[in-house]
């Protein structure tokens, strides 16, 4: 009957649509399989991206790192080049007969144990100087002011502050920054601890006969007035001990003048001369070092330390006037105009400090490795 037409194509219908129900679901499980495998694949290949790249950063890193070590590796080195004193351990004490405890580089510091037992030396003419704010007493413990201090007494200021940071004082008695010298006491030196010191470092181009500037390597050649000394036999940068309440311009000036000029050798009038021509050119400069000098004269318990600063004469018209001293007078032979070169002789560690005054002129260096042994002798 039509009714039961009408119930068969109703449940047809509905057998349809619960097959084609089960036959979406089975394709929605595929794919959501499907799917799932996608994603899981992408997930494993972006591990593995992430892996590749972790291992290549990692490599890089580890690279950086044994790179950044050979850089530091090299600059400790370079560091201890300066840093190990060598002349300061030299035998004889300069102007003396007296033999050093011999050191080996590695028992330079004092956080080196092994046994050690220097000799003594304090030089007798010192301690007949009755200025005692220029000369210590021959025992530290009676110092006017502390170390590692600077101290006002009666508006002079006494300053046993170091370039190098705070010192070790044991048992009263202050140790070189550096390290063993092989010698303890104060030797030569007027003060316990660091000796400040003032070098005036007064510069110029090189010129030919037809007053062009001389060039190496394609950067200008530099000359400075030095001066020689009679016990060592070496070209030194003028200079000496910053007197207690001095200013260091004071200094500077006062150290040129005594050493390149011989200002304590002439007439009052002379010495007028001189004082006026120092304060007009010995005006502007630039620090090119502040800090421990490795000086023959150190001990263990007293040493060096430098204020360098450049007075540079650009175009050859100021510093060229002053009358250097051709005397032999003290402890200076001679004053000249130097021109830097890499056979020069020099006291110290001022081969250094001179390096650093090409670096901040721009000029040649004749110290440098390559130009020792790329680059000819200048003349002198």
């Amino acid at each position: 009957s039509e009714a039961q037409i009408r119930d068969i194509d109703y449940y047809v219908l509905l057998m349809m649509i619960a097959e084609a129900r089960e036959n979406y679901t089975q394709q929605k499980d595929e794919e959501d399989e499907e799917g799932d495998i996608r994603r899981s694949l992408k997930f494993i290949k972006d591990k593995l991206m992430i892996s590749q790249l972790n291992t290549v950063q990692n490599d890089r890193m580890s690279m950086m790192r044994e790179m950044s070590a050979d850089r530091s590796e090299a600059q400790i080195r370079e560091i201890k080049h300066h840093t190990i004193h060598k002349d300061a351990r030299k035998s004889p004490y300069v102007g003396t007969d007296i033999q050093r405890t011999l050191l080996a580089d590695r028992n330079v510091p004092w956080e080196v144990a092994f046994p050690y037992n220097p000799p003594d030396f304090t030089e007798p003419d010192i301690l007949k100087n009755s200025d005692k704010f220029s000369v210590d007493p021959s025992n530290p413990h009676n110092i006017i002011g502390g170390f590692n201090q600077i101290v006002d007494i009666d508006g002079d200021e006494v300053d046993r502050v170091s370039f190098c940071g705070t010192y070790q004082v044991v048992e009263g008695v202050p140790l070189n920054p550096r390290g063993r010298t092989g010698l303890s006491g104060r030797g030569q030196l007027s003060r316990w601890g660091p000796n400040h010191t003032a070098e005036p470092i007064v510069t110029r181009w090189a010129r030919d006969i037809n007053n062009e500037q001389v060039l190496l390597s394609g950067h200008p050649v530099l000359e400075f007035v030095g001066i020689f000394l009679k016990e060592s036999r070496k070209w030194a940068i003028p200079g000496g001990l910053i007197r207690h309440g001095e200013q260091l311009t004071t200094a500077l000036k006062r150290e040129f003048g005594e050493d390149a000029l011989g200002s304590t050798e002439l007439d009052p009038d002379q010495k007028e001369h001189v004082r006026l021509m120092l304060r007009e050119h010995l005006a502007l400069g630039i620090a090119v070092y502040k800090g421990y000098v490795d000086d023959p004269r150190n001990t263990d318990n007293a040493w060096v330390e430098s204020h360098a600063i450049n007075y540079h004469d650009g175009l050859g018209t100021s510093f060229s006037m002053f009358p250097l001293r051709t005397s032999s007078e003290g402890e200076s032979l001679q004053a000249e105009w130097i021109t830097l070169d890499r056979n020069l002789d020099l006291y110290g560690n001022h081969e250094w400090i001179l390096e650093k005054v090409c670096f901040h002129r721009h000029a040649y260096n004749p110290f440098s490795s390559s130009a020792k042994k790329q680059l000819p002798v200048v003349a002198t």
